[in-house]
């Protein structure tokens, strides 16, 4: 059955074990973490331990998820709290050591803020972890301040953040991470999340102590009437000055004039993800899910059987199933009101493919049928259309309608000898902005026929139309069009089209002439699919080799093509065959596109996503902003509507996790991202649809999270 995700905890006092159920179950956990401030932690155990408990008991928590548990507190007990029933145990960070010793009078001779923090840990006691120098001053004196507050106001003036780890050592440094330290789910960690938005400090004016501040360390101070010529100033004049003694140098207010309005700016916030659930998968085979319009859909191989369960945005169950199908592969595909499994090699089918239709609302089933040397071409809302090929045998091309498993049509192509290697089937593909209309569909990637590939979905503004199919035999280098009903509108005409790649696009059909039409260069051409009459031919450079011909923007195809080790990516304008932008777009790693309604996305390809992702102009190929953070770890892995999502790795102490944000393409702006589990657990499929994401992994855990509406 499924279970929803649940907290796994791990309590350490004094050094033992202490266990979170049984006979003195732990009611209540709180752990406090910040940055500028010491850590603290209350634990809530419905009776006493079965441990002696002292103040100055070291605490050690380590919190996760059924098993997967990291180190999120390390401090010491510090208070002793009688509950009816129960006891609540109070500790802080070893940090919270530099608040101990009084408020007292200290000075510091050149010393860099760095040795000034050092020295206060080594007297508190407490274990330093990353500390910065920062700048050096030649007199520094703490006045009636704890340790604590004189290492703050030090960070303070550096930019520096003052905070401790998990593990309870002390930082002191500029701030450099990339990803959060943490992830709080909703509907988990969160009830509920408010946004504030505020306007950052435009600048900031720091006045050090004396003109010696232009003049060097070593320079004796006076008194002036104007300290500007010595001041430093950070963004906009006159909107905050501050003195500050400590300061000796401009150079050192120079820094606390920067750390004070990008302090400011640390404190906006422009938006955030909110995660609203998660759940465990049950079984160890194979597993994939995809997201729909408000739900979330996984598939996953359990005890011999295939489960499918349908949840919420908001994590809650509506209600999963077991089918008798065990695969080795599988893809969900939702469409009109059912939900189609593409389950691969099962074993409980001597190893043929098997489609399971369901009814999307209930789990109902409503077919379980073996499509052995099947290819779909689309899912045409509650139809599908498909293409079959059997060795020495006539291959078909049929409209089934799912439900039933009634053939509403069905047409003879060719006798097949080696599969669908030289002859397929395109649907008519057109440019839909806003996805696919209520009469439209979704054309399917070609792929093998027993492709078993359950990565990335990509969902772009394209739809299949329903009017019409292409069918292209180049072994004699005729073309067939049907229409919606299986007839023949033109039949077998020539179109002398290589078909390893090519499309059919805004009723156009684009791809390579063969050899006999086209003797020593690599062309491109392009036929009406309305008689199939050859419109245009696009010649390429000598030596050229076509790799991808796909579209690339409402009125655009593009081909992708390598010559002389390197690759080129040119448009073609589907009305005049010319090229539609001014250069090529050019790459060392193999590239590849999609289309989404604010453009193209382009990047390196990476299994199944694309790393150095950027969005560009369909009409120009001009670049209109990178997405993500350049990094070559990170990839996008997903698209639908707006969103993209893209995955990276966030290292804390010495785990790694792998990450999942969501890019609005329409503006660039990220949100945070989530953890979706080690690295050692590959992301095994990610989906979006509408503000709707779904990722799993192969630790089996299912992240279902909601988007910031737009703005």
């Amino acid at each position: 059955m499924t279970a929803t995700l649940k907290p796994d905890l791990r309590v350490r006092i004094g050094g033992r074990e202490v266990p979170a159920s049984g006979s003195n179950p732990l009611v209540r956990v709180v752990v406090e973490m910040d940055m500028n401030q010491p850590a603290a932690s209350t634990l809530t155990f419905g009776v006493e331990p079965d441990v002696a408990l002292k103040l100055g008991d070291a605490l050690e928590i380590d919190l996760g998820w059924t098993g997967d548990v990291w180190r999120v507190f390390t401090g010491a007990v510090v208070g002793l709290e009688p509950k009816h029933p129960g006891i609540a145990i109070r500790a802080f960070g070893d940090e919270a050591k530099l608040l101990h010793g009084g408020q007292v009078s200290q000075v510091f001779e050149n010393q860099t803020f760095g040795e000034i923090v050092k020295a206060h840990a080594r007297e508190a006691g407490v274990v330093t972890g990353w500390i910065e120098d920062g700048p050096r001053v030649p007199h520094a004196y703490r006045h009636h301040q704890s340790r604590w507050d004189h290492c703050k106001g030090l960070a303070a003036r550096a930019g520096f953040d003052l905070y401790a780890t998990e593990q309870g050592k002390l930082n002191f440094a500029r701030f450099a991470r990339r990803a959060g330290d943490h992830v709080l789910r909703m509907g988990q960690d969160l009830l509920a999340l408010n946004i504030r938005f505020a306007q950052p400090l435009p600048g900031a004016t720091v006045v050090p102590e004396s003109p010696a501040s232009s003049a060097g360390d070593d320079t004796a101070a006076w008194l002036v009437k104007d300290p500007a010529p010595h001041s430093a100033t950070e963004g906009e004049e006159g909107v905050l000055v501050v003195s500050d003694a400590l300061l000796r140098t401009r150079e050192a207010a120079k820094l606390a004039a920067r750390a004070i309005v990008e302090a400011s700016k640390r404190a906006t916030m422009l938006g955030d993800l909110k995660l609203v659930g998660s759940v465990q998968v049950p079984g160890a085979g194979a597993l994939t899910a995809a997201a729909g319009k408000d739900v979330v859909y996984y598939a996953a191989v359990a005890d011999g059987k295939l489960t499918v369960a349908a949840h919420g945005a908001d994590g809650t169950q509506k209600w999963t199933k077991s089918y008798p199908v065990e695969p080795t592969g599988v893809r969900i595909q939702p469409t009109g009101n059912l939900l189609v499994i593409d389950a691969q090699k099962a074993a409980t089918h001597a190893g043929k493919d098997v489609r399971l239709v369901l009814d999307a609302t209930t789990g109902d089933q409503k077919r379980l049928d073996p499509v052995e040397n099947q290819r779909v071409v689309a899912y045409l809302g509650g139809d599908i259309v498909v293409e079959t090929g059997v060795p020495s045998k006539p291959g078909t091309l049929q409209r089934i309608e799912l439900a039933t498993g009634g053939v509403r049509w069905k047409v003879t192509t060719k006798s097949y000898s080696t599969g669908f290697t030289s002859a397929t089937t395109r649907a008519l593909v057109v440019n839909a902005p806003d996805g696919p209309a209520a009469n439209q569909g979704v054309a399917m990637p070609v792929l093998g026929v027993a492709d078993t590939d359950t990565g990335a979905d990509w969902h772009e503004t394209l739809a299949a139309d329903p009017a019409g199919f292409v069918f292209l035999d180049d072994s004699n280098g005729k073309a067939t069009v049907w229409d919606g009903n299986g007839k023949a509108k033109v039949n077998a005409a020539a179109v002398p089209v290589k078909a390893d790649d090519w499309t059919v696009y805004a009723g156009v059909l684009v791809g390579q002439l063969n050899d006999k039409a086209s003797p020593g260069r690599v062309t491109i051409a392009g036929f009406g699919t309305e008689n199939l009459t050859k419109r245009w031919e696009f010649p390429l450079a000598a030596g050229s080799s076509v790799d991808k011909v796909k579209p690339c923007g409402p009125k655009n195809v593009c081909v992708l093509y390598s010559a002389n080790g390197s690759y080129s990516i040119k448009s073609i304008d589907l009305s005049t065959g010319k090229e539609a932008w001014a250069a090529d777009m050019q790459a060392t790693s193999k590239p590849n596109w999609y289309v989404v309604g604010a453009g193209m996305i382009v990047g390196e390809e990476r299994f199944g996503g694309l790393s150095k992702p950027e969005l560009r102009d369909p009409a120009t190929g001009a670049a209109l902003r990178p997405l993500g953070s350049g990094r070559t770890t990170d990839a996008v892995i997903a698209a639908g509507g707006r969103w993209v999502l893209t995955n990276g790795v966030r290292v804390s102490g010495s785990q790694t996790f792998w990450t999942v944000g969501a890019i609005d393409v329409t503006t660039g702006k990220t949100t945070s991202t989530l953890d979706i589990g080690p690295t050692s657990a590959t992301i095994v499929n990610a989906s979006v649809s509408g503000d709707v994401l779904a990722v799993v992994g192969k630790n089996r855990k299912l992240v279902i999270g909601r988007m910031p509406a737009a703005k």
